[in-house]
């Protein structure tokens, strides 16, 4: 009995092995218009997932059956994904026996970080310069600070102040190893377009934010009391919150952590995206706890003195850098812009 219109749809559907024939003979196709992953190969050279050679990495063929160490793998067995492996991964109705997979990580979101070696000396001069700076300009600047709070945020130039040369200096050296390291075009160099300092009394905080036009943004630490007030790097994909999964603690891995928390160290640079979100915890220092910073000795609230004097503000510097292509002469770049030989001048 003939079939009626539209009836192969019904075959399609019910018979399982009928599609995963079907499959596999578009897999073995040797043109482009037929490669299943035609779509999303942006280089498509033969088209297939057995080329090996014409698929770039990450992208069919090479996706499906990228080679991984043999350790990986179970012994005696290969060390490629073949399609009968992959078939009892994804096939609930395959007969039972070993399975084999491979995991790669995509989408990183990286941070870098250092302690300064001579970071005792060049923060007992911060803490002066920052300090006479706030009482230039007490009201500063109003971003993720919070005034009411006591929160000071000074104005964004600090980078062309040559007071705070030295630190500017020591945070290129971290920039210009973070380019190096992410493997930027070397026909561009970091420049830095702001920076400035930040004092938090006992109770302030920043509000979760991220900088805007800034490629990489960090912190660089001066005076952490105990209990400053740690800071916090969100997951930046809104779309990894929309359920949240059940982990064993014992097994969980850092890179399903939502939050990452960082302590403030007096002497620690920090670098991270601009587009990370971040903030940072409320300064719960008390009085008569270790100062961390340029050597004050913490109030004594038992005593009656000050407890949330000087000796418990946490002090830091903020920094934003971009790209920027080398040779640009110095009456050609924007205001406010300094690459790491412009310090040379000061």
């Amino acid at each position: 009995m003939a079939n009626k219109p539209g009836s192969h749809k019904r075959d399609l559907r019910d018979d399982g092995r009928d599609r995963r024939r079907r499959a596999a003979s578009l897999s073995r196709s040797r043109t482009g218009d037929q490669c299943p992953f035609r779509s999303v190969c942006p280089a498509i050279r033969t088209g297939c997932r057995r080329a090996r050679a014409g698929c770039p990495p990450g992208i069919g063929y090479a996706a499906l059956h990228a080679p991984r160490p043999p350790a990986a793998f179970p012994a005696g067995r290969g060390a490629t994904l073949d399609e009968d492996s992959i078939e009892t991964m994804t096939d609930a109705a395959a007969p039972a026996r070993e399975k084999r997979m491979a995991r790669d990580y995509f989408f990183p979101t990286p941070v870098y970080y250092t302690d300064l070696a001579q970071a005792q000396d060049l923060n007992a001069r911060l803490v002066a310069d920052i300090r006479a700076w706030r009482e230039r300009d007490p009201g500063g600047t109003f971003r993720s600070n919070v005034p009411q709070l006591g929160g000071w945020h000074s104005a964004t130039d600090m980078h062309l102040r040559v007071e705070f040369t030295d630190l500017t200096r020591e945070i290129f050296e971290l920039i210009h190893g973070v380019f190096r390291d992410q493997g930027y075009d070397d026909a561009y160099e970091p420049v830095c377009d702001s920076m400035w300092a930040n004092v938090n009394p006992r109770g302030a905080f920043n509000r979760h934010h991220t900088h805007p036009h800034a490629l990489w943004s960090g912190v660089y630490y001066v005076r952490t009391p105990d209990e400053c007030g740690l800071l916090c790097l969100t997951d930046p994909r809104p779309q990894a919150h929309v359920i949240t999964p059940y982990f064993d603690p014992g097994r969980r891995s850092a890179h399903t952590w939502a939050e990452v928390y960082y302590q403030p160290v007096a002497g620690r640079l920090i670098a991270f995206p601009g587009w990370l979100v971040h903030s940072t915890h409320p300064n719960l220092a008390s009085a008569g706890r270790g100062t961390g910073g340029a050597g004050e000795a913490g109030a004594k609230s038992a005593t009656g003195e000050e407890e949330n004097g000087p000796a418990l503000e946490r002090i830091s510097v903020s920094f934003n850098f971009r790209q920027r292509r080398k040779g640009v002469a110095p009456t050609d770049a924007p205001a406010g812009e300094v690459v790491r030989k412009d310090l040379s001048a000061k």
